[in-house]
């Protein structure tokens, strides 16, 4: 007696980043099956099996974005041998989403954006909404060429906070939205300023809200464009006082911590322990409160809510651990993602955290027995949160 094949196969991408390396199968068990055989085709023939005779869902996994998959299953009866095969379904994985690396504001109507494709797309759209998370809906873009990497944002309100990202398209399906950047136009007003600024000491840098005051500066003719806070002032300004010069702090900060040749470290795919267990390799940064590249955070709490790895992608699927601490390494926050498709190219990778101190310690960890790590840098994003006193 021949074993009846399974029937009604199915293959759907999954939604989300998930969809990037995974893709569902269902289907219909018309016989009584002590194991199921799933076969895997993307011009490699694979079979992943056996799987327990009474599934009829399965979630095929470590797979390839953007890539066309094809699948078919059969049955296994102890007493029978294999079934038939189903007929076969085929479905594509998700592209990799694309990574923003700049945007900036061009006048009172317009940001630029510029980003980092991570898969070949068809298509790309920048999405911006004045809500973060796209609250109340991103509007998009006209459709852009699979290459493109610029786009300019234009129509814009003067002096108005935006909230950006970027997605690809491949084989009609849309990848995740990249990590959403901010940014605000420029205020774009035009005023006659007639008062006087005091500053504590003759002005070698501004930088903060105008905040350094004795020195008296008056400005006696027209401020055309005002970028920020006092990034950049067109027309005559006439000053009392010598002024060396004055820039735009935000309130976002971001410091690098890496070396000068672009490596920290390769974590070795080849070094085990005496008993051939995994030996994990890190790197923990230096103890600090981000005073030597802000010398105004001193004395401040800061706020770390996002740490963006820059790495090698050397290889797939890295388990890849980043950690803060404030307690000077004690302990730490800790977020892991598998990161990394083998593709060779420069990545970014972020991960988000809600850490509230005054001195940090951050940590990159990978414990794998098959795979290395090359990182680049760390790019390290903190909001100011008040005045840091000692009890």
């Amino acid at each position: 007696m021949a074993l009846t094949a399974p029937s009604g196969l199915t293959a759907t991408t999954r939604n989300g980043e998930v969809g990037e390396t995974s893709i569902a199968l269902a289907w219909t068990n018309n016989d009584n099956y002590d194991q199921i055989y799933i076969n895997v085709t993307d011009g490699v023939v694979t079979e992943e099996g056996p799987q327990a005779g009474v599934l009829e869902s399965y979630n095929v996994i470590n797979m390839t974005s953007a890539t066309l998959y094809t699948f078919k299953i059969r049955g296994w009866a102890d007493a029978f041998g294999y079934s038939a095969y189903t007929s076969t379904a085929t479905a594509y994985t998700r592209p990799d989403q694309p990574g923003i690396t700049s945007l900036e504001a061009n006048g009172a109507t317009q940001l630029d954006v510029v980003w980092a494709n991570n898969d070949t797309y068809s298509a790309t759209y920048v999405g911006y909404s004045t809500t973060s998370g796209g609250g109340a809906g991103y509007t998009f873009s006209p459709a852009q060429s699979g290459s493109a990497t610029t786009y300019s944002i234009t129509g814009l309100t003067a002096g108005t906070l935006y909230y950006v990202i970027v997605l690809g398209v491949a084989n009609s399906l849309n990848s995740v939205y990249s990590s959403q950047w901010s940014q605000t136009t420029d205020a774009g007003s035009t005023d006659t300023l007639t008062d006087t600024v005091t500053f504590s000491d003759t002005v070698t840098s501004i930088a903060t809200k105008g905040t350094l005051v004795t020195d008296t500066v008056t400005f006696s003719d027209s401020v055309t464009d005002v970028r920020g806070l006092v990034q950049a002032i067109s027309d005559t300004i006439t000053f009392s006082d010598y002024v060396v010069d004055s820039k735009n702090i935000a309130t976002d900060y971001g410091i690098y911590l890496g070396t000068s040749d672009g490596y920290l470290f390769q974590l070795s795919d080849s070094v085990y322990g005496d008993s051939g267990e995994t030996i994990q390799a890190s790197f923990q940064s230096k103890q600090t409160d981000f005073a030597d590249q802000n010398p105004l955070m001193e004395d401040r709490l800061k706020t770390v809510y996002l740490i963006r790895v820059h790495y090698v992608d050397k290889y797939a699927s890295v388990p890849l651990t980043i950690g803060v601490s404030n307690d000077n390494g004690v302990t730490y926050d800790t977020t892991t993602h598998s990161v990394g498709t083998a593709s060779g190219v420069t990545k970014t990778k972020d991960f988000h955290f809600n850490k509230q101190g005054h001195m940090f310690t951050f940590k990159i960890s990978v414990s794998s027995a098959t795979v290395g790590f090359q990182v680049v840098s760390l790019t390290i994003y903190y909001h100011d949160s008040g005045d840091y006193f000692e009890i």
